[in-house]
């Protein structure tokens, strides 16, 4: 049996939230540091939080900037709470959907890897508007496969990103149409797409024993626990952990970053 097996799905999902943070944090935070409106936000809602740990690391360089982070599993959010005791930030157990805010609204709202889990990027933004001051933006932080690159190639890896974005699209999930994102917003009254920019995390190996190794091994057990799809699973770990050995082995991590502004009015 695999050690993941034995593991919580929270727990799961806390490893690999925070190597995303960690390893990604470097490449994404110019977006956010490059717009004014950004930069210098009071109030950003982080949808989808998980452990907390990618907005304690924004409050560091964004530090007149108050953080409410919330999501639907309330082990991550107990989790987030426990470690991160920063003034600057609060975390709740809530579905977006649900969520009002509790004082003024915000000035922007983070949504990083959520998108790919949901089924209407337009009712997102409906939503989004609610809880969002006049001339308020979303950000949307999502994985770009296409410009995401591993060498030597690991076509059992990719085989297994396959039969899982197959599967969130038979249940309808937005992971198959994030290329449509600034396409849904632009056709949206009230929205403007203000940013889009490419987000490049490149990686030199041997990766063995690394935390980019981890971060690929973190991908499968996710894979595993929660696709809905069978895989040989196993064979997929020995390849990576074959690749990570590697020399030569290289990975560049890709994604994208949209930021769509309310209009004032």
């Amino acid at each position: 049996m695999h050690p993941a097996a034995a593991r919580s799905t929270a727990a799961i999902w806390d490893e690999l939230l925070s190597l995303q943070a960690e390893l990604f944090i470097p490449s994404e935070l110019a977006f956010f540091l490059e717009a004014p409106e950004l930069r210098n936000a009071r109030s950003i809602l982080d949808v989808g939080c998980g452990n907390g740990d990618y907005v304690a690391n924004l409050c560091g360089y964004l530090p007149g900037t108050r953080f409410t982070g919330i999501d639907v599993s309330a082990e991550l959010v107990a989790a987030a709470a426990r470690r991160h005791d920063e003034p600057q930030l609060a975390f709740a157990h809530r579905d977006f959907f649900d969520y009002v805010p509790a004082g003024a609204p915000h000035d922007a709202i983070l949504f990083r890897f959520v998108v790919q889990h949901l089924r209407d990027f337009g009712a997102v933004l409906r939503h989004a508007a609610s809880c969002l001051a006049p001339g308020g933006s979303v950000v949307v932080i999502e994985v770009d496969r296409d410009a995401s690159l591993a060498q030597p190639a690991m076509p059992r890896f990719d085989a297994m990103i396959d039969a899982y974005v197959g599967e969130a699209a038979r249940r309808g999930r937005m992971r198959a149409q994030l290329d449509r994102m600034a396409a849904i917003a632009t056709g949206l009254p009230g929205w403007t797409v203000v940013r889009e920019a490419p987000i490049r995390v490149p990686f030199l190996g041997p990766f063995e024993g690394t935390k980019v190794a981890r971060l690929y091994q973190s991908w499968i057990d996710i894979c595993e626990r929660t696709g809905g799809f069978e895989h040989p699973f196993d064979d997929v770990r020995s390849e990576v952990s074959s690749w990570a050995r590697e020399s030569s082995a290289f990975s560049r991590l890709a994604g994208r970053a949209l930021q769509i502004r309310r209009d004032p009015n």
